[in-house]
């Protein structure tokens, strides 16, 4: 994982559309945006070469082990949700 910018911003996020675009990057995993959460209407969520995750990208070592563990278990809650036809919980940072 390598962070583009220490800040990100919508001309980071055009920047790597059009990277992507252009075969310069193969695929683009996103973690951050300027403004969270990521609009439901934009085109990152269905692009083919883009991977979106839940801003849970960390660095130290124990820091991962327990936000992996809040990831699976908020993924498996609105898993439930949608098994139970209920809307998906929209949170950020939960």
């Amino acid at each position: 994982m390598c962070p583009l910018t220490p800040d990100p911003s919508d001309a980071t996020v055009h920047v790597v559309w059009l990277m992507i675009s252009e075969g310069w990057l193969s695929h683009a995993i996103l973690d951050v945006f300027e403004k969270e959460p990521l609009p439901a209407d934009s085109e990152l969520w269905t692009h083919p070469h883009v991977t979106v995750t839940p801003h849970v990208a960390g660095y130290e070592t124990n820091y991962r082990k327990v936000r992996s563990r809040l990831v699976i278990i908020l993924f498996l809650r609105q898993l439930s949700r949608l098994r139970l036809d209920k809307s998906i919980a929209q949170c950020t940072d939960c």
